[in-house]
């Protein structure tokens, strides 16, 4: 039995594969749609038209997809190191839904539980508390962001 193969690109420069939804059955289909998605840049020497094994190009986009999603919500969560973000999207699109996230979120509604009570009881003592409102926002957005995402 014949091995299938799919054409991918390949980014000599930073040694990676990219732009997962290139996947094609042809060198000049992949081509063709390299240019189509990034136009006259793909004439560029880094980008490379590569063989790869059928099994091999589903594992490559499965990654890339994961690595693109945990970019995505770095983005919105900077604070948070990327390689947990890329260990979490993993877990999840292993249907493991993770507990890490359900702990993350519990963690965040303490300290936001906490900051509200420490902004309540500085102002009651007549103080101002500067930081506490942005605080309080950004834990707030984090609670939400990480409940869409679980």
């Amino acid at each position: 039995m014949e091995k299938e193969y799919r054409y991918m690109i390949w980014n000599a420069v930073k040694a990676e594969f990219q732009f997962p939804s290139i996947c094609e059955n042809t060198e000049k289909g992949a081509n063709t749609c390299l240019f189509n998605c990034i136009g006259n840049d793909a004439r560029k020497y880094r980008f490379e038209v590569v063989k790869v094994e059928k099994q091999e190009a589903k594992r490559i986009v499965k990654e890339l997809k994961q690595k693109r999603k945990a970019e995505r919500m770095r983005s919105i969560l900077p604070n948070i190191n990327f390689g947990l973000l890329l260990d979490l999207v993993k877990k999840d699109e292993g249907d493991q839904i993770s507990s890490e996230f359900k702990e993350t979120i519990e963690q965040l509604e303490l300290m936001l539980k906490v900051r509200r009570k420490q902004k309540e009881i500085i102002e009651c003592a007549g103080g101002s508390c500067i930081n506490c409102d942005p605080d309080i926002r950004a834990l707030k957005h984090a609670v939400e962001v990480l409940k869409e995402i679980a």
